[in-house]
């Protein structure tokens, strides 16, 4: 049986097509589509974040809805239930973001005041392995919240996702966060492009 595709709908196939963003850091990027035919399962449609150095690709969690902020130029997806996120940002080395382990602990714990690291295991992309951070906090009174923050350094800077949900759906929303995590793939633009 193949797997659902996961951008059945036109009109969000149409904007992803012609968005394109600008960072405050003066690096933009494209967001594009490209089919991607998988033998077992079938076609499939994956995103494509385009750089001026890189093209980064992957399949997008399927059922989840995409938000993009051009404020922040990130993608954002919530879980069909709206109560899990997952966000992508590509940080350019330039904008300073730390890349040792003991540096992304201490920057994290001052931007998640009161998380708790409960867990500190490598993750894996189609493209390398990367570093990640579990963290449990109380996202209001008596709710145990639970991020996992996965770092995957490339030559250009770091990519960051952020996996957010209940601590009680962790478990489950870790699984569709790997899903996305092992289709991405970083492959460099130059000039025979």
């Amino acid at each position: 049986m193949a797997l659902p595709h996961p951008l059945r709908s036109l009109g969000l196939l149409l904007l992803i097509v012609a968005a394109t963003f600008t960072r405050v850091s003066a690096q933009s990027f494209t967001l594009a589509t490209r089919p991607l035919v998988i033998p077992e399962n079938g076609e499939f449609t994956q995103l494509v974040i385009i750089t001026s150095t890189n093209e980064f690709l992957f399949l997008p969690p399927a059922g989840w809805k995409l938000g993009i902020d051009t404020n922040q130029t990130q993608l954002t997806w919530l879980a069909p239930d709206f109560a899990s996120s997952i966000t992508l940002k590509i940080v350019p080395r330039s904008e300073g973001k730390p890349s040792g382990r003991e540096q992304m602990r201490q920057t994290i714990l001052e931007t998640f005041s009161g998380a708790k690291i409960v867990d500190e295991p490598a993750c894996y992309s189609g493209s390398g392995p990367g570093q990640a951070f579990d963290l449990e906090y109380l996202g209001g009174k008596d709710f145990k919240q639970a991020s996992r923050l996965a770092y995957l350094p490339f030559h250009d800077g770091i990519v960051e996702f952020a996996l957010t949900t209940s601590a009680e759906k962790f478990p489950k929303r870790q699984y569709d966060l790997n899903l996305l995590l092992n289709s991405f793939h970083i492959e460099p633009r130059g000039p025979s492009r």
